[in-house]
């Protein structure tokens, strides 16, 4: 199961796109995120290791698997 890291990365794409209408990597928005989330007092991990593969997306996220499938945001 992914592990919070993975989850402030999809986060931080998530808010990109609301932010920019891209999910392109934006210093500034990642910047903000973690000053945010510092404030807050939670962790703010950066050095994210994926230890799932991208074909487990499906068991780990069914019902998101379901709504979008092998077209996330397309």
């Amino acid at each position: 199961m992914p592990q919070n890291e993975e989850l402030l990365s999809v986060g931080l794409d998530a808010y990109t796109l609301i932010k920019t209408g891209d999910i392109e990597w934006d210093d500034d928005l990642h910047n903000e995120v973690l000053d945010a989330l510092e404030k807050k007092g939670l962790p703010t991990e950066t050095d994210i290791e994926f230890d799932w593969e991208e074909d487990d997306l499906e068991s780990f996220f069914p019902v998101l698997w379901r709504r979008f499938g092998e077209e996330p945001l397309g």
